[in-house]
């Protein structure tokens, strides 16, 4: 399709050109941007993550902290100590002190102690209240095959294992054990273990402060995968919830991040999707989760898209409107231009010449035909002026002939006399020498006007050639017929005499 106007031509070659590469550039820069951004949440949530792993790590360091000193100091004085009530003391005022403590107990193997078969004692915290309870200390409890006795056996050194979350009705509360094994110091022998039982408050609490952007928050499960802090439902109980069934949120990602020691995931929950982050914590290998919105990632993006938009259409407005005014400037020089010529092409000599606005191609041409104009009006002005010269020469010239006819009306009557009077025939010659003088001079007024129009009509045109032809005829007439009355009045005189 062809255009007929140059901005509409221009227009639609630039503009699609401009509009492709703007496309191009908010591509770019939203890809760019998306990455960028993706990786900066990455490490502010693997930043997140360390922070909130170390506070939890912290807590629970400082319980098996407690645990292991009590332990070093049951394996070195268990022989020398025979009053269980001194230990009892040590594990009151340190249940006391910690919040974190639901209780403490000592568990040792059959006989290992004072030659006793079962000795148990648990202390344990009930509000502010701090009691001793040996119920568990007989042969039904069995706790040499409890979870908490049977980690603590395995271990080959000195060191903290906890259990995995569990619902203890009798504190109606989940809690983990963490076990520590007492080994004799001369011997070396394993002789029990130490237990610190903790409440997951404190970590729920941790966890459930945990907030990122706007609606950003945390999940913390078990080694074992089960919820114990979830923040679309946060009463955790006995029947707590794997993340990897199908009834739990995060069902779709929990099998990932239970084979993974950290991580990032993407899942859906009430349409909205989440991006997942998530590491594990060292002394108990449950799996803290902080997850964020996606819209809330990529609302940075889209704002950025949006301006990017924005910009753009303001862009294309602006270079088009620029197009458009570029054009009709140079529309309008051209058609001055035009206007301009076609006036000089119709012979109009009288306009003025074309205001020059510009350095551009354009200003270059129009000083250019102006250029061309002056010339052409100055010899223009040259022809005019010898025309008019050339006017006046023949005005001039049909005078002398004018004149020239009188004289030859003349020279008939004195012929006339001169053939009705020869008697008289010298005052006739006296009369006819100054009327042949007479014509002598008109035939030199004549030649001289006729060599004048001759040397205009050179310079002139065709015209003023045949002028100047008619002329010298006219001439070469005028002195045959002057020469051939000479010679008659010569006869004239001699047949006088």
């Amino acid at each position: 399709m062809k255009f007929k106007k140059i901005s509409t031509r221009m227009l639609c070659l630039i503009l699609p050109i401009i509009i492709v590469a703007m496309i191009v550039l908010t591509l770019v820069s939203s890809l760019s941007s998306r990455t960028i951004i993706q990786d900066q949440m990455q490490e502010r949530m693997t930043a997140e993550l360390s922070a909130q792993n170390n506070l939890i790590s912290k807590e629970l360091q400082t319980v098996s902290d407690a645990a292991i000193d009590f332990s070093l100091n049951v394996g070195t004085t268990y022989q020398s100590t025979p009053d269980i009530n001194s230990y009892l003391n040590v594990l009151n005022s340190m249940v006391g002190n910690s919040d974190m403590l639901l209780g403490m107990g000592i568990w040792f193997e059959k006989y290992a102690y004072n030659g006793q078969e079962i000795v148990g004692p648990y202390v344990t915290k009930s509000g502010d209240t701090i009691s001793t309870t040996w119920d568990y200390s007989n042969t039904e409890y069995d706790y040499w095959n409890q979870e908490y006795y049977t980690n603590a056996k395995a271990m080959t050194e000195l060191g903290a294992v906890f259990t995995n979350p569990y619902y203890d009705p009798t504190s109606d509360s989940v809690m983990s054990s963490c076990s520590v094994p007492i080994f004799a110091k001369d011997s070396g022998a394993y002789i029990g273990c130490v237990t610190a039982d903790i409440t997951l408050t404190t970590a729920q609490d941790i966890v459930s402060a945990i907030k990122v952007g706007k609606a950003g928050n945390a999940f913390l499960a078990g080694s074992d995968g089960a919820l114990l802090y979830d923040p679309f439902n946060d009463e955790v109980t006995k029947d707590t919830t794997l993340i990897t069934d199908e009834k739990s949120e995060l069902s779709s990602i929990g099998a990932d991040i239970m084979a993974n020691e950290s991580g990032t995931a993407t899942y859906k929950y009430n349409g909205t999707e989440y991006n997942v982050y998530y590491a594990t914590i060292t002394e108990t290998g449950w799996k803290l989760i902080i997850q964020i919105p996606s819209s809330e990632l990529n609302e940075p993006v889209e704002s950025l898209i949006l301006k990017l938009v924005v910009v753009c259409l303001a862009a294309l407005i602006i270079t088009a409107l620029v197009i458009l005014m570029v054009v009709r400037s140079l529309a309008s020089n051209i058609n001055a231009v035009k206007k301009f010529s076609g006036l000089l092409a119709e012979g109009n000599f009288t306009i003025d010449n074309i205001p020059v606005t510009s350095r551009d191609e354009l200003g270059n041409m129009s000083e250019a035909l102006n250029t061309m104009y002056d010339s052409n009006r100055s010899i223009i002005q040259q022809i005019s002026d010898h025309a008019h010269d050339l006017d006046s020469s023949a005005r001039s010239l049909k005078s002398s002939s004018d004149q020239l006819s009188v004289e030859f009306e003349t020279i008939k009557e004195y012929m006339a006399e001169v053939n009705e009077a020869t008697m008289s025939s010298s005052a006739a010659t006296e009369e006819v020498n100054a009327s042949t003088e007479g014509v002598k001079n008109s035939v030199k007024t004549l030649t001289d006007e006729t060599d004048k129009g001759s040397k205009m009509a050179v310079a002139l045109k065709e015209t003023a050639e045949n002028v100047k032809a008619n002329s010298e005829a006219s001439y070469d007439n005028i002195l045959k017929l002057a020469e051939q009355f000479e010679n008659e009045l010569q006869k004239s005189i001699e047949d006088a005499k």
